[in-house]
């Protein structure tokens, strides 16, 4: 029974993101759902086959992740994690098509952080602790990156900065230790096969909010909470 709460979970969460990332525009789920583009915008939005390959990605992970956190962790973390998840991947998708971060994730992130402190509170939880643990994390991801993204003037967008704020507060210090670490990795690898493929100039950039999502799966994925 609570693998088909999983599924259901999953599915919801799948087309929570697909309708956020169409009304960014970067996907077309066809013509009932209206898509947000400005005059000027040149962007493609992803549909057809590759649609439907993010579809069954998104939805297969979200199934994992569920019954990985399902089995190594609380209630509340669980939540946390999860939509977590959710706002990384909207964050990715985002981002891969038009470079950058949507505020109304962030702003969304926040709202949902604050209801569980409020419920940590009232229910007599470490709240100290949290605490702590949530400002490591904020400034190792909001900080760290919003130095880089100031030092390089923009070659690390704010906007990822931001993210990496969230995943701060939601996930804790070495959550987000290990998911910055995995997203650098990653970010590494493909800019390296880019230049070797000749796709990328030694000057261009890739957007970051991909290598995000796949390094914080990938973290969840491999560590117990």
């Amino acid at each position: 029974m609570i693998y088909l709460m999983f599924v259901a979970i999953a599915a919801c969460s799948t087309i929570a993101i697909l309708l956020f990332t169409s009304r960014m525009g970067v996907v077309d789920p066809g013509e009932k759902i209206k898509i947000y583009k400005k005059a000027n915008d040149d962007t493609v939005p992803f549909q057809g086959k590759k649609l439907i390959l993010i579809t069954m990605i998104c939805f297969v992970i979200a199934t994992i992740l569920q019954i990985s956190l399902y089995k190594n962790t609380g209630v509340v973390n669980f939540i946390k994690l999860f939509v977590l998840y959710i706002i990384v991947t909207a964050a990715a998708i985002t981002d891969f098509k038009r470079k950058i971060i949507p505020n109304a994730l962030i702003v969304f992130g926040l709202l949902v952080r604050f209801g569980i402190y409020v419920y940590e509170i009232f229910s007599k939880a470490d709240t100290k602790s949290i605490l702590t643990n949530d400002l490591i994390g904020l400034a190792i991801g909001f900080g760290i990156l919003a130095v880089v993204s100031f030092i390089t003037k923009g070659s690390v967008g704010f906007g990822d900065a931001k993210l990496f704020g969230i995943i701060g507060i939601m996930s804790g210090s070495f959550c987000t230790y290990s998911t910055l670490l995995a997203s650098l990795i990653l970010s590494m690898i493909i800019s390296l096969i880019g230049l070797a493929r000749k796709k990328i100039g030694r000057k261009d950039s890739i957007p970051f909010g991909p290598c995000i999502a796949a390094g914080y799966v990938i973290v969840l994925l491999l560590t117990s909470y």
